[in-house]
């Protein structure tokens, strides 16, 4: 795209990648799946607590490249889409506006922020996942294709996973 760069500054930028991927895969990887576990354990979880837990570790592997997967990887992306889908209600909508009570008035009114209700005022982070709707479909619709070939690709790992 017209971005030169020497292969001294490439990389730099590829070990610097490396180094953040590391990171967020081992040590940020670790503390959610103890969290995850530690909210599953206890008498009474929570299930707002345990969908956002599921939501941050499918993120991790947002980004994912197809060989990049692994046995971990695909259990993640899997396991957490289904749980999302079975304990999570997306209400996946457009903004609606606030009736107005003197429909003559509607059309003459400016919309100012306020009569806008529902997710939209908050921009595009959602409450209950702490994570745009938006992007967790992207994200399980972007790695659906990836997951199934490697599941192809491994089916004794495959059986694992189910």
């Amino acid at each position: 795209r017209g971005l030169h760069t020497s292969p001294d500054t490439l990389q730099q930028v590829q070990a610097a990648h490396d180094q953040i991927q590391a990171t967020l895969l081992e040590e940020v990887f670790t503390m959610l799946e103890f969290w995850r576990k530690k909210a599953m354990q206890s008498e009474a979880p929570v299930l707002a607590e345990l969908c956002i837990l599921h939501a941050h570790l499918a993120y991790l592997y947002k980004y994912a490249l197809e060989s990049e997967l692994d046995l971990r990887s695909v259990t993640v992306l899997l396991s957490s889409h289904i749980y999302l889908t079975h304990n999570y209600q997306f209400d996946f909508e457009a903004p609606m506006r606030k009736k107005s009570k003197d429909k003559k008035k509607r059309g003459k009114k400016k919309k100012s922020k306020e009569d806008v209700v529902g997710r939209a005022s908050l921009g595009d982070l959602d409450e209950g996942l702490l994570i745009s709707q938006i992007e967790m479909f992207d994200l399980f619709q972007a790695q659906r294709g990836k997951v199934l070939r490697w599941l192809h690709a491994n089916p004794a790992d495959a059986d694992h996973v189910f």
